[in-house]
Order: structure tokens, then sequence, then C-alpha cells
């Protein structure tokens, strides 16, 4: 039996520098390209992205597929955006990566009502969901992302979640703002142009990877490297978010982040964080860095 498989929601990034609009601005809600799977071992739905009532009409839609033939679900990292709407599967497997699964765990305080509910039935899996769908480490947006690699009628599919943005960060060999890991990014697009023949991408539509392949020249991207003691926008944000007095320059900041977010991007860089700000802010960042730098000093 070949895998059929469907895209749900075709996602679209907050902002895409190759369609020539600006980093440091949203022009775009968010949400990831959601996609749905039959297989011998039933039915298997991968980063849902919608509200639970839209999320389960747009599944029959698309594809005629019920709630109720959902046999697993699997998230291929921990970002919100990514298990948004589980709960309307409540009979289902819900399965993220061994590797992203601690974060939500170990900050499970932090959540309550439905999301609370929903990390508590969730389940850390590695190396197979089930036979012949085999999780690919894909690190760099999260370092615990995992890939979904199927066989399809068209060849090796690959769900690739965030580790690919769309196809045309593909074709230019680059990350995300918002990631763990730029320069790991990179390695992680390489390697899923020599696992797969079609990619089905965080945030955008499928795309075949022969066409959209970068060149071999293409140079990886590199971060500058930070201080040792000192807060620069290039550091990650777990070295400033467990200090109370930091917590209230972020909100102050950005007063639309709560902790459970932070810790969710516990990973990444300051900068991610800065691009999310007023454009004032963003203009010159000075000021948020003496002041994170400042709390630092009180560690």
């Amino acid at each position: 039996m070949k895998n059929e498989w469907y895209l749900i929601t075709i996602g679209h990034l907050t902002r895409n520098i190759y369609w020539g609009e600006c980093s440091g601005k949203a022009v775009h809600s968010c949400i990831a390209t959601c996609t749905a799977v039959r297989s011998e071992y039933g039915v298997i739905l991968i980063d849902p992205s919608l509200p639970a009532e839209l999320l389960t009409k747009e599944l029959y839609d698309q594809t005629g597929i019920r709630p109720e033939e959902v046999t697993y679900i699997y998230c291929t990292h921990n970002h919100l955006d990514h298990w948004t709407g589980t709960e309307a599967f409540s009979h289902a497997k819900l399965c993220l990566p061994e590797a992203d699964l601690w974060y939500l765990k170990e900050d499970r305080d932090l959540y309550d009502g439905v999301r609370g509910t929903e990390i508590d039935r969730m389940i850390g899996v590695s190396g197979e969901l089930v036979p012949s769908f085999t999780l690919v480490s894909l690190p760099g947006h999260s370092l615990g992302l995992h890939g979904l690699l199927f066989e399809g009628p068209e060849g090796k599919i690959l769900a690739a979640g965030d580790s690919i943005m769309g196809k045309e960060h593909f074709h230019a060999k680059r990350g995300y703002f918002w990631s763990a890991d730029l320069f790991l990014s990179c390695k992680t697009i390489e390697k899923a142009a020599a696992l797969a023949d079609y990619i089905i991408p965080g945030h955008g539509n499928y795309f075949n990877v022969a066409a959209y392949r970068y060149e071999e020249s293409t140079p990886d991207e590199v971060i500058p490297e930070t201080v040792p003691g000192i807060i620069s926008e290039y550091s990650p944000l777990k070295e400033v978010i467990y200090n109370e007095e930091c917590l209230e320059v972020f909100h102050r900041y950005l007063p639309g982040m709560n902790i459970a977010g932070l810790r969710i991007a516990r990973d990444v860089a300051l900068r991610a964080l800065i691009l999310n700000m007023d454009d004032a802010v963003q203009k010159d960042s000075s000021e948020l860095l003496r002041e994170l730098n400042e709390c630092k000093k009180k560690i």
C-alpha cells in the first residue's frame, strides 16, 4: 500500500525576506503546514496548527477523514504552532520527538487548561513513529526537531517541520531568524536534500527537492561568536531568562511574550526577540542589552 498524503493547511510565516519583506516586521499571521497521511497503521496527522473546530473541518473538507479516524498525531518539535487543536483527537497517540518533549515536560507548571492537559498525554518517540515512518534528526530551528520520512506515490517524502521553512529558504540554504542554531540549519538542509524527493516544509507548500536545490557552492551561514560573560544580540535567551529582573526587562520591551513562550525559545538568540519588538528598539537595541547585562551581573 502506498501512503496517501494530503496537505490540510499550507502554512505561512509572519515575514519572508525572500519576498522582499523586512525581517524586523511581522506582515502575516503564523500558521504551520499540516499534513495527513493514510497508512496501513491508520491516519497520521503531522504538525496540526489550527484551533480544534477549524482543524477537524479542514481535515474532513480536504480528505474526507473524520477525527475519529486519526490514529497518530506527530509534532516535529515543541513550538506551539505545531501542536494546536490536538484536543480534537483525544483518542489518538500524541507524539513528539523525545529530544524536544522534555522542554514542555520540564515547564509543565507554566501551562494550564487545554495546553497543560495535552502536554500530559504527549509521548516521546525516537527511531520510527510506526514501521517505515522514520524520525530524522533535523536540528537548527530547535535542537531536538525531527522530521518524518516516509514513502509516497511520488517517492520519498520528508515532513521537515521548521527545519526548512519553505522552498525559498531551502534554495537559499538558510534557516529562519527564530532558530536555535543557524549554522546547524544549513547542515540540516544539506541532510534533507540528500534524503528526500519531496519536502513538506514548516510554513509553505510542498516542493520537489531537485527543482529547488541550492547551488553546491552556497556557503553556510556564520553567526558572530559571543564574548563569555557579555550579553549580545547573538547570545542565547537561556543566558538571561532565569533571572527575575531580566524577565521584567523582557516584559517591558515585549509585553506579549509570556514566560512559557520565553522558555520554549530558550535556545534562540536575543536577536530573534529584538526583531519582534518596536521599531525604536530594533534600531537601537543597546539600551535593552545594557539593562540585560546589568541584570546578568547580579546573577
